[in-house]
């Protein structure tokens, strides 16, 4: 598929794709509200993993956001035009698509607000009272949460007009999509993801929640730091893209230099699978790939600042 036109970003190339009209008809007419509903939402509850740390942080699992047909359309968008990115220097090895498509954009925003909505993170602002942000804080999981510090920062919900203070409102999945297809060996080193400013606005319109959708299934290779696997493993494994990966989690990482930096929390790649995290201070990796191919697509939350 040739792209419309081709936009130069400090990030790199955006490629302008279109889904086929038929792919697109099928993508939108399943976004129904029983599919929606039937999406499984399970909230990381750092207090109860190795980074209690994370405590006030947001990160969540979502399930069967999109089918397995689904995401083969979605894995052919960037078909024929992937390129080898990497820094130098071993801390990322991937090949990468970046892709200007907003109709993958929209229907991967309306299956997932309805959930992130539900679990208070569609709106940000600071909780009245000097103790109330914290004490919501710590509550569980199962009560109304207050996000909003943990996720924007307290300088970033500081700001107001008078009497109006700062708040931001979620509104749309970043039509910028950056395609990632890991092969064995490719990995991204622990990192804390940008926020994207939209050009042009200013502070008033930027993200604060990065989005993965994974397009492909991956094994719980638990022992690839520990056990490589076989030549005979990886070869079988390579031969067709449909293979379920080895290795290649998500892993949350503790905060470089604290006591913790070694601790880590894994999200094992699944078909269908969005990983919804904030992108303030949470450290990450993708870990290597041992056997086949991950593919995954990323994109960001966007927010709008609105004074009330």
């Amino acid at each position: 598929m040739e792209p419309s036109r081709a936009i130069e970003t400090p990030r790199g190339t955006l490629l302008e794709l279109s889904l086929p009209e038929h792919d697109h008809g099928l993508l939108v007419s399943a976004t129904t509200q029983s599919r929606i509903g039937a999406i499984t939402c399970t909230p990381v509850n750092f207090a109860q993993t190795e980074l209690p740390a994370y405590e006030p942080f947001f990160a969540v699992v979502l399930d069967n956001v999109f089918s397995i047909d689904e995401c083969a359309i979605i894995r052919n968008l960037p078909e024929g035009h992937w390129a080898p990115l990497s820094q130098g220097d071993a801390f990322r090895e991937v090949d990468r698509t970046l892709v200007l498509n907003a109709q993958v954009s929209e229907i991967l925003y309306a299956r997932i607000q309805p959930h992130l909505e539900r679990l208070g993170v569609t709106r940000l602002r600071r909780a009245a009272g000097a103790g109330a942000s914290k004490a919501q804080a710590t509550a569980s999981l199962g009560e109304a949460k207050d996000w909003s510090e943990g996720i924007a920062g307290t300088s970033n919900l500081k700001a107001g007009q008078g009497r109006h203070k700062a708040t931001w409102e979620m509104y749309a999945a970043n039509e910028r999509l950056s395609f990632l297809r890991y092969g064995p060996g490719m990995h991204h080193d622990r990192h804390c993801d940008q926020v994207f400013a939209r050009p042009g606005s200013g502070k008033e319109d930027k993200s604060f929640l990065t989005c993965q959708l994974y397009l492909s299934d991956a094994t719980d290779y638990a022992a690839d730091e520990e056990q490589a696997p076989s030549l005979e493993d990886v070869a079988a494994a390579a031969a067709t893209a449909d293979a379920a990966a080895k290795g290649g989690t998500t892993r949350f990482w503790g905060v470089p230099g604290s006591p913790a930096q070694h601790r880590f929390v894994d999200v094992v790649p699944r078909a269908g699978r969005v990983l919804v995290f904030q992108q303030r201070i949470l450290w990450h990796s993708g870990q290597p790939v041992t056997a086949g191919q991950k593919f995954a697509m990323r994109t960001d939350l966007m927010y709008r600042r609105t004074f009330t």
